[in-house]
């Protein structure tokens, strides 16, 4: 039916507990932060938003720089950062 009953976590802390119809998140992936929000797709009300500093940093400084590194053999590990991330 769609409803969602059980708990949704983000770093081993609950942001959902209430059931709550359609859930939907956004992801903006930027140079500096990676910043989140988890929607109600029914009210359009935020749920919880949550930041971090992007870790692809330490590979370059700019977007190219990275895109570089990855080219380079590197077996996709700057998507994998992030995914390990969020």
């Amino acid at each position: 039916d769609g409803v969602i009953e059980d708990s949704i976590y983000l770093n081993d802390t609950v942001v959902i507990t209430e059931p709550v119809e359609k859930v939907g998140i956004i992801i903006d992936i930027g140079t500096t932060t990676v910043a989140m929000k988890w929607l109600n797709l029914k009210s359009g009300m935020i749920i919880e938003s949550q930041s971090f500093f992007n870790p692809q940093g330490k590979f370059g400084s700019d977007v190219i720089a990275r895109i570089d590194f990855d080219n380079r053999d590197n077996d996709h590990k700057l998507g994998e950062l992030i995914i390990k991330e969020i």
